[in-house]
């Protein structure tokens, strides 16, 4: 089985292969369908199917030409709507050997071949349903070997052996005959011809020279001259080439070595190998360029995407590697180009480079919950307003978890312990940020939805299960009702779970032992649900959807061990989108479907990629991917444009990634959330800039210093806004570093936000609520007293804001009717000692902010007190308020101070106050009892004071 093969691919590069089963001697035909291969029998009516040949017409309907032996025909099959017609295109002679098939523009189908009867070389065309057959050279054994290639207009060109000569010959139509010439006449050569036309008209043409074991290769040169050059040679056989020219006209030959039995490949193109695309290059860096392919080349780079190219280096370099300076840009457009002037061939790389100065990853990870072994199964949402939030398992505590950061800072809470074994966990966030999960508690075998509303989580059971529970997937409809997709193993079934009102309902999705495995849910703007899963049993990528009464099942996938580990994601269209692990290759795979039609890529063909997928959709519907690496242990990040799939590393620690959620935030800057498998605990990671500070509602004073902190790399702008976020200047811009002290302008509001915003990759981080600029300063307290003990003045003051968010103060002084003259200039004291104030002096304050504004904030007055007062007297009950001067010790450290109540006999009643007190005036309560607490009877007492070896005491009266 699978002799004289013939491939061809349709339009959207589906292979069709054609081959004759030597065992039952049939034509047989095979291609792909979703990703597998579905081959058919053709005819099987004799011994059919040698030198077979096929094409693809412009509908994606395969034509195969071959030998009938039985009969000494040519035959000719051509399938459409799934139907095989077959019909006898040549029966005179013995005629079908070395057929070759082409297709002109009309879709109408010619065939070259030999008639080894003695007719050489023929040619047989179809036209108006109707073949027409024609000898091109007679003789035997002239034609072997032919191949066929048409131009444009439907001219036809063979090349062909002549095998008595051993020549290599040519023929092309000319008029109503045909133009032959001898291409090689070097003897034993035209074996295994291919012919291809150059710009559509000019022929090449590959084959062997069989006893020199040379792959030659000939063009029409000018002049209607042959250029012939050869392009490998082995001590052994050459058999079998197959000749393609790429767009540029360079040629690509596959031919069988013999010698080492192998498939060996040729081709005179250059191929850019670095940079792939997605890099970052720093603006000014130099950065390596590597290609492969002979002759000088000119390296080129764009910042356009390639509409426009500048020479990266003065002249063209014979290296196969080069350091390239780059240029002082600021795109995310960036393409770099090889390009050889002759023979003409060119290079690009296959996705955008991103330039600017001083770029660096954007990516940055830390550690969110280190307690324990946690951070299982972790799933990732953006609120609304862009904060993440994550659900995971704590595999030490039991539990299922909630991650939330707010204010800068991740705040945790348990949402139910749940015992028993490993769970999954489902996030979502509901429109207005309610948060829930789904997940199972396999102590009590029940799959259980919890949702957090007031600050508390509230769990119900959405089934009971007979066995342990895994494999969930949870989404909110349009009106925040959940429905889940889980797998029941017992009995084995996928099931959609789905609220109404207070109670569940359930639904079987598919059967089959492990078939609903790793299964993602999503839900259209309808509602309708869509499931991506794998079926353990057949090892097979599947997809439901329902959008009606009844469940609609597909295979998505079959091709090897294929659909662990899915993820699903719906565009605007509703187009499902599903990333998955190709577990016996090792892949990360990509399906998508439009049209009724299935499209499979290979994002990943490393061949070590492990563990979970998360798949999400940028605002211009582009897929992103993470993933896990399982060799290097590292969590992995794919992105697609225009161009293609580039890859990434996103936690440089090994150990990272197996279990992993990504979310795209409104600039489609991915965050993930992931269990760092090496150290068992949750990690978050980020390519956005993230603001921390300020977070929460706060209160800038104008002129005072505050710091801005955030989380990411490279750097940013910064920005504020007075008006709510409506519009915003810059007034910090090139920052990184992740803090930032700034002067708070003059700019009061009570609606201020701050914006950091990063133009390389683009990001922009809002601060999380609404803050205020005051211009004003607050009096809190201004004082002028006397000094205990000492004469003078000792003058206090208290701000808001305080000496920390301002310049400083100015104090002035006035006596009597005089003028206000400076004591004090710019200072940060809060108190000051006025030995020369007299009753009546007035002390004014000014406080200056850090832009210079000075506030007169008020005058004080100097008036004498007792160094002991109470009141009210006489005392009847209740508290009595004492006033007393304390005289402060050395240095201004506090003394030891006393209030005693003594009765006229001299016994000490009662100590009110004891206990060290800083110089000035104090103040204490007696509430008329004793030490013993008893009630002191009426009569005259006297009140004492003792500090610093100054003493007072005056008399109260106690009237009961």
């Amino acid at each position: 089985m699978g002799y004289y093969t013939s491939l061809a691919f349709d339009g959207a590069d589906v292979p069709h292969i054609s081959y004759f089963d030597i065992d039952r001697a049939d034509l047989r035909y095979a291609t792909k369908v979703s990703g597998v291969w579905v081959a058919q029998v053709v005819d099987s009516v004799g011994s059919v199917g040698q030198f077979s040949s096929i094409a693809v017409d412009a509908d994606g309907n395969p034509r195969i030409t071959y030998y009938d032996k039985d009969h000494g025909d040519l035959k000719y099959a051509a399938m459409a709507g799934g139907v095989w017609t077959i019909e006898t295109a040549d029966s005179v002679g013995d005629v079908g050997f070395y057929t070759s098939l082409a297709l002109d523009a009309l879709g109408e189908p010619s065939v070259s071949y030999s008639d080894i009867s003695g007719g050489g070389l023929k040619y047989a065309h179809k036209s108006g349903g109707v073949w027409s057959a024609e000898v091109v050279e007679p003789g035997f054994p002239v034609g072997t070997y032919s191949s066929l290639a048409l131009e444009p207009s439907g001219r036809a060109h063979i090349s062909y052996a002549n095998i008595g000569l051993q020549t290599l010959r040519y023929a092309v139509q000319d008029g109503a005959g045909w133009s032959l010439e001898t291409v090689d006449g070097s003897g034993s050569v035209g074996y295994y011809t291919s012919i291809q036309l150059a710009g559509g008209t000019s022929p090449r043409i590959s084959y062997i020279d069989i006893a020199h074991r040379k792959l030659l290769y000939a063009a029409r040169g000018s002049g209607f001259n042959w250029d012939i050059e050869t392009v490998d040679q082995v001590t052994q056989a050459l058999f079998y080439t197959s000749l393609k020219l790429d767009s540029e006209g360079n040629p690509k030959i596959s031919y069988f070595d013999n010698e080492k039995g192998d498939l060996k490949f040729a081709d005179s193109a250059v191929h850019l190998i670095a940079p792939a695309g997605g890099e970052r290059w720093p603006a000014g860096s130099a950065q390596k360029v590597a290609w492969t392919g002979i002759g000088p080349v000119e390296v080129l780079i764009s910042q356009d995407g390639g509409a426009n190219y500048i020479a990266a280096l003065p002249s063209p370099v014979t290296d196969h590697e080069v350091f390239i300076p780059v240029p002082s840009w600021t795109t995310t457009m960036g393409r770099v180009k090889v390009r050889r002037s002759s023979p003409l061939s060119s290079s690009e790389c296959r996705g955008l480079l991103t330039i600017a100065l001083g770029l660096t990853s954007p990516w940055w990870a830390k550690t969110i919950d280190a307690v324990g072994s946690t951070g299982y199964n972790p799933s990732l949402r953006l609120t609304p307003a862009g904060a993440p939030r994550i659900s995971y398992w704590d595999l030490s505590a039991r539990a299922v978890r909630f991650a939330a950061r707010t204010g800068g800072v991740w705040n945790f809470e348990t949402v139910q312990i749940t015992g028993g074994s490993t769970t999954p966990t489902s996030l979502a966030i509901s429109a207005i940020g309610i948060p829930s999960i789904a997940y199972f508690d396999n102590a009590a075998r029940q799959l259980k939805y919890a949702v957090r509303v007031g600050g508390t989580w509230s769990s119900e059971i959405v089934r009971s299960l007979t066995v342990v529970g895994d494999h969930c997937s949870l989404a909110l409809n349009s009106f925040g009702s959940p429905r889940i997709a889980y797998y029941e193993s017992s009995p084995a079934r996928l099931v959609l779970a789905a609220q109404a009102g207070v109670s569940w309902g359930t639904e079987d999705v598919d059967a089959g032992t492990d078939v609903g495995l790793y299964n993602s849910l999503a839900l259209d703007n309808i509602g309708y649900p869509y499931i991506s899963y794998y079926d353990g049993t057949n090892h097979d990528l599947k997809f439901a959807s329902k959008a009606g009464a009844t469940w609609t099942v597909e295979t998505v996938d079959a091709a090897g061990d294929v659909g662990s580990y899915s993820s699903l994601v719906l565009d605007a269209g509703r187009n499902p989108h599903v990333s998955y692990v190709d577990v016996g290759n090792g892949y990360l795979k990509y399906a998508t479907k439009a049209g009724g039609t299935w499209t499979i890529e290979t994002v990943d063909f490393g061949g070590y990629v492990d563990g979970s997928t998360s798949i999400a959709l940028d605002g211009g519907g582009q897929p992103h991917i993470a993933y896990y690496d399982a060799v290097t242990s590292r969590l992995r990040y794919a992105s697609r444009s225009a161009l293609g799939w580039s890859t990434d590393s996103v936690d440089p620690s090994a150990g990272g990634g197996g279990r992993n959620s990504l979310a795209l935030d409104s600039d489609g800057n991915p965050r993930i959330a992931f269990q760092h498998i090496a150290s068992s605990d949750l990690r978050y990671a980020s390519a956005a800039i993230e603001l921390s500070a300020p977070a929460t509602a706060v209160v800038w004073p104008v002129g005072a210093n505050r710091i801005v902190r955030w989380e990411g790399t490279g750097y940013a702008n910064l920005w504020i806004s007075t008006d709510g976020g409506t519009s915003f200047q810059m007034i910090a811009p090139g920052l990184s570093g992740g803090a930032y002290t700034l002067l708070v302008p003059r700019s009061p509001s009570t609606q201020c936000r701050v914006r950091l915003q990063r133009d390389f990759p683009y990001s922009a981080s809002l601060c999380e609520s609404l803050f205020e600029i005051k211009a004003s300063v607050d009096l809190v307290a201004f004082r002028a007293d006397p000094v205990p003990y000492e004469g003078g003045a000792l003058v206090t003051w208290a701000t808001n804001p305080g000496v920390g968010d301002l310049a400083g103060y100015r104090l002035e002084k006035a006596v009597g009717s005089g003028a206000f003259t400076s004591v004090l200039g710019l200072t940060s004291e809060v108190t000051y000692r006025d030995p020369g104030a007299i009753p009546g002096t007035q002390y004014r304050l000014t406080a200056v902010n850090g832009l210079g504004d000075a506030f007169v904030l008020g005058v004080a007055t100097f008036r004498p007190r007792k160094p002991l007062a109470a009141g009210p007297l006489p005392y009847r009950g209740g508290d009595l308020t004492i006033s007393f001067a304390s005289s402060g010790g050395a240095a201004g450290a506090p003394a030891l101070t006393e209030v005693i109540l003594f009765d006229l006999r001299g016994r000490r009643v009662r100590t009110i106050a004891r206990g060290p007190y800083p110089s000035g005036f104090q103040s204490a309560a007696w509430n008329g009892k004793d030490e013993g607490g008893r009630r002191v009877a009426s009569g005259v007492y006297f009140l004492k004071t003792v500090s610093g070896g100054h003493e007072q005491s005056i008399k109260i009266t106690v009237l009961r």
